[in-house]
Order: C-alpha cells, then sequence, then structure tokens
C-alpha cells in the first residue's frame, strides 16, 4: 500500500506516518531506509496499528513519548503496556472499533 492509500486507511497525515518511520516506528517496509523522501511499502496488517496510536496519542489526555508510541506499537499483539509505577495502558481491537483504556479504567474509543 502506497501512502496516500495508507494515509486515508489510518486517518494519520501523510506528515505524521512519514514522521513516525523517520522516528523508528516500522510502519513500512522496507525500514532500512528511514529517512524522508523514501519510496515505502505499508503492509495493510499495520493499519490497525497506525490508528491505534492515533487514537492513543490524540485522545487520550495526555502525552506519550515517540518511545512509547514505538513499543504500543512493537506490543500490539498483547494488547496491553505497562507504563512504569502501576500504570498501563490496554487496547482491544473489534473489526474495525479500537478501544483504548489507560490507567485506572477510563475508557476511549475511535
Amino acid at each position: 500500500m502506497k501512502l496516500k492509500e495508507f494515509s486515508k486507511a489510518t486517518g494519520a497525515s501523510e506528515r505524521q506516518i512519514d514522521y513516525w518511520c523517520r522516528a523508528g516506528i516500522a510502519l513500512a517496509d522496507p525500514q532500512e531506509f528511514p529517512g524522508s523522501g523514501v519510496w515505502r511499502n505499508y503492509p495493510e496488517e499495520n493499519v490497525k496499528k497506525v490508528r491505534l496510536l492515533i487514537l492513543v496519542s490524540t485522545k487520550m489526555g495526555r502525552y506519550f513519548s515517540v518511545d512509547t508510541l514505538k513499543q504500543i506499537f512493537d506490543n500490539y499483539h498483547l494488547g496491553y503496556l505497562p507504563l512504569g509505577d502501576g500504570l498501563f495502558i490496554n487496547w482491544r481491537v473489534d473489526d474495525d472499533r479500537i478501544t483504548a483504556s489507560p490507567e485506572r479504567g477510563s475508557t476511549i474509543s475511535g
């Protein structure tokens, strides 16, 4: 999938996708050329992962570093990520609905 199609499928801007790729989040193949201006192929299996990153980074009301977003992306299959100090984030994906629960059980969805 090319950038425009991936952007439309995920709801992320092309600029955001490029930034995350350059920051080391493995959204595209091949990842060995992470700079801007590189033609990338975006696997369809990453669409839901990116939708989760958007949900977490825009609707959870707290700042998540790129490193934390990378950990969420890399641990997508687990459905949760410890954030430290006894806090964690859970997520669930049902068809096209993604739900994430931060900290003490408040739930957001997108």
